[in-house]
């Protein structure tokens, strides 16, 4: 382990003593954190995953630099990774997380990744794939709704919004450049309201609290 996920397991311990509410976050642990609550992060736009030891692409999010770039594909293993025009960086066997950091950077500022592509029958094959990191929007815990109608008698049903709000978000550190729980919710009762609901469901079944 790195000497910040030691310093950060020991400070949670004592602090968590004394108040189970007090948490230390390490500067990767408060960036990713920061990455869920703004529904945002600078990267490539890909989903990872550890697969037998090999960092592999599990998915391309849409409208992303690696989406855009074409040269990516769902189930390439990525193998080295390199900063800008430096040599590669033999990540095999690295833990999940580290190679996201790696991958992950500053806005504009490029990286390139040693590709074993997913769809080869030749597990020679080898191409080196270069992005560069931009703003990737992050839409699984945005807030949405829906119309439907329930009954009320045999005779009469009514309209009813359901908005379903995964997670709590926000702009926090990052002024008034990302979208708000707040203003999101809003938007969308003004939709409801505009298609004739007549009551209003919110579910936060499976809202873990996100910013709030």
């Amino acid at each position: 382990r790195e000497a910040a996920e030691v310093q950060e397991s020991f400070i949670n311990a004592m602090t968590q003593l004394f108040d189970p509410h007090s948490t230390f976050l390490s500067s990767d642990t408060l960036e990713s954190f920061n990455s869920s609550v703004q529904n945002s992060f600078v990267g490539i736009g890909a989903m990872l995953q550890d697969v037998d030891g090999i960092c592999t692409i599990k998915e391309l999010l849409p409208g992303g630099p690696a989406e855009e770039s074409r040269q990516l594909e769902p189930e390439d293993e990525i193998l080295g990774v390199a900063q800008g025009s430096t040599e590669f960086e033999d990540v095999i066997d690295m833990e999940l997380r580290y190679n996201v950091r790696k991958i992950n950077g500053e806005k504009g500022t490029t990286v390139r990744l040693l590709i074993r592509p997913g769809d080869s029958a030749d597990p020679s094959v080898r191409k080196i794939v270069s992005i560069t990191r931009d703003e990737v929007k992050l839409t699984a815990n945005l807030a949405s709704a829906t119309l439907i109608t329930v009954p009320v008698d045999g005779e009469r049903s009514v309209p009813v919004g359901v908005i379903e709000l995964p997670s709590f978000y926000g702009n926090i550190g990052a002024g008034n450049t990302l979208t708000t729980t707040s203003d999101d919710v809003t938007e969308l009762l003004n939709t409801l309201r505009t298609l004739g609901a007549e009551g209003i469901i919110l579910d936060l079944r499976m809202n873990g609290g996100g910013l709030l």
